[in-house]
Formats: structure tokens, sequence, C-alpha cells
């Protein structure tokens, strides 16, 4: 049985999220998020590594923007 090493715990929630990758936004939505990332699902392949930025909206007048 394979034993999950995480060092973070992952906490299910959902949020609506906007990825911006080379100009387009890309619209996604959260699975799990933890202190040091977030797991979503998209109809978009990335690359790993590739440079984008993420739009967490909470409300209308609040967002979380993160360089990812």
């Amino acid at each position: 049985m394979d034993q999950d090493k995480r060092k973070r715990s992952r906490v299910p929630v959902h949020f609506d999220v906007a990825i911006v990758l080379r100009g387009e936004r890309i619209q996604a939505r959260i699975v799990n998020i933890s202190l040091t990332g977030i797991l979503c699902t998209t109809d978009r392949r990335f690359q790993k590594d590739d440079a984008c930025t993420v739009v967490i909206s909470l409300r209308d007048d609040l967002q979380i923007t993160v360089d990812a």
C-alpha cells in the first residue's frame, strides 16, 4: 500500500479560478488547496514549469492573485 508522503495537508475547496497563461485567460475549478499549491481542473493541458498567473475569486470585490 502506498503511503502519502505529503508534508502539507490538502483541504477540499470549490472556488472558481482563472489561470492566465501566455496572455490567455483559462477558467478552471479548484479541487483542493494546501500551503504550497493547488489542484485544479481545466480543459486545457499545461506543461510542467509553465509560468502563469492564478486568480482566485473569493467574492466579486475580493481576489487572490498569485504568480506561479
